[in-house]
């Protein structure tokens, strides 16, 4: 089950990525945030990526086993205040959920990935693309926020719960 939706989860990823790198520093001042938390709040993206990169190895099982579930969750909580407030302190700490979530599906998908017998360089090329495909999406995701300003991250926010919902429900129908 986990390999077929590695490719609609790592799409997620990178749409999100591509949508809040791209689109958020803009939507941030328009909505008045103060300048100096605008790099900040990124910044806590980055952190908590890089501290899911970090930490994977000393999480617990469960979580590294149902990393693409846990990491939808966490993308869908961090997102999810970025067009619900402005307070930089929220902001940020949902920003490094963020990260962590999106780090967690990066890292579990990678792992399946690579862990697939046969093709590996066809995987990886596959995997890549797939990040290529998503990030350019984050085009639409302009074109949304002139006709509603929060609608890429009410996108987002969407996709990743969705996602997560679809995860949960084929672990529990196979397993």
């Amino acid at each position: 089950m986990e390999f077929k939706w590695v490719w609609l989860s790592i799409f997620i990823y990178a749409l999100v990525q591509g949508i809040v790198f791209s689109l958020f520093p803009a939507y941030a001042e328009i909505k008045s945030v103060p300048k100096m938390f605008i790099g900040f709040i990124i910044f806590s993206i980055m952190i908590g990526r890089t501290a899911s990169f970090i930490l994977f190895n000393r999480m617990p099982i469960r979580v590294r086993e149902n990393g693409l579930e846990f990491g939808m969750l966490l993308m869908c909580l961090g997102s999810t205040p970025l067009f619900l407030t402005t307070n930089p302190l929220t902001l940020s700490a949902s920003s490094f959920l963020l990260g962590f979530g999106l780090g967690l599906l990066y890292l579990k998908s990678f792992q399946t990935i690579i862990s697939q017998s046969g093709g590996i360089g066809l995987y990886t090329s596959i995997f890549e693309g797939v990040i290529g495909v998503g990030s350019s999406l984050s085009l639409l995701g302009g074109f949304m926020a002139e006709k509603w300003l929060e609608a890429p991250y009410i996108i987002i926010s969407i996709a990743s719960f969705s996602t997560f919902i679809i995860l949960l429900f084929l672990k529990h129908k196979i397993g």
